[in-house]
C-alpha cells in the first residue's frame, strides 16, 4: 500500500520536506495517451511526477504500487 510519504521520496529523493519547503513546487502531470509505459515516472530534479492514464482501475493501481513503492531504494547500490 502507497503512503503519501512514499509518494514524497518517489517525487523528490527525500525522506522529509525541507524546512524551506520545495522550490520549485512539486507538479502532477498526467498522460492521457502515453502507451510506452504504464510506469508513474519522477524527476527528481523538477520535481515532477508523470502519471500515465489509460488503464482500469486495478492494473493503474497495481503499476502505482509496483512504480512508487520500489522509491526508497532509489540511489542504493
Amino acid at each position: 500500500r502507497i503512503s503519501l510519504a512514499d509518494v514524497l521520496i518517489f517525487a523528490t529523493g527525500l525522506k522529509k520536506i525541507p524546512a524551506v519547503g520545495f522550490i520549485p513546487q512539486p507538479e502532477l502531470h498526467f498522460l492521457p495517451n502515453d502507451t510506452s509505459s504504464h510506469l508513474p515516472k519522477a524527476n527528481t530534479c523538477s520535481l515532477t511526477i508523470q502519471i500515465p492514464l489509460g488503464l482500469n482501475f486495478e492494473d493503474f493501481k497495481e503499476q502505482m504500487n509496483f512504480g512508487i513503492g520500489g522509491a526508497e531504494q532509489f540511489g542504493e547500490a
